[in-house]
């Protein structure tokens, strides 16, 4: 019967460079029930239970306390827990699965192609409407500290998961 229970991610580069990692320490993941399996076995550690969950399911198990350790990005867990020093200990960064921040708008902004000249369209909105231009995120936390540590006051971050796509091209027509 398993003693410890290890998350990794299920899919992608960050599951690819974790059974690489297991494997340059001569642990061989081994996935259960064909490469479906939500479970998996870690050569020459039989007490350990493996599960093979997306990235934010980890963040959450470990805050949560269902899973003993988990490869998940820093940014997921300090997303789930802003108190996250005090629930959880790094261990280590392992040195991959690095994470870009990125801004994009709509292709007809013409005139907005720095972040200056967004702070720009920022302030006119802003100026204009008396609130300030929303903009959509899926983590808030990473999204509010990169605006504010940029100085974007202008911004209003607004969770892109509660918005749909109609509602954002509905509040482009609405705000131009």
């Amino acid at each position: 019967m398993p003693t410890l229970t290890l998350a990794i991610p299920s899919k992608g580069r960050l599951k690819d460079d974790c059974h690489a990692y297991f494997a340059d320490a001569g642990a061989v993941l081994k996935q259960a029930a064909g490469g479906r399996g939500y479970r998996a076995m870690l050569g020459g550690f039989p007490d350990i239970e493996v599960l093979l969950l997306s990235a934010g399911e980890i963040a959450a198990s470990l805050i949560a306390g269902d899973v003993h350790l988990g490869i998940t990005g820093e940014d997921l867990l300090r997303e789930a827990a802003p108190e996250l020093t005090s629930r959880i200990h790094l261990v280590r960064p392992l040195g991959f699965g690095f994470a870009n921040v990125v801004v994009a708008v709509p292709q007809y902004w013409i005139d907005v192609s720095t972040m200056a000249d967004l702070d720009d369209v920022c302030a006119a909105f802003a100026h204009r409407h008396r609130r300030r231009l929303p903009h959509g995120h899926r983590q808030g936390r990473a999204a509010s500290s990169v605006a504010s540590h940029r100085g974007r006051r202008a911004l209003h971050l607004v969770s892109a998961i509660l918005r749909t796509a109609h509602r954002a091209q509905a509040l482009d027509r609405r705000h131009a």
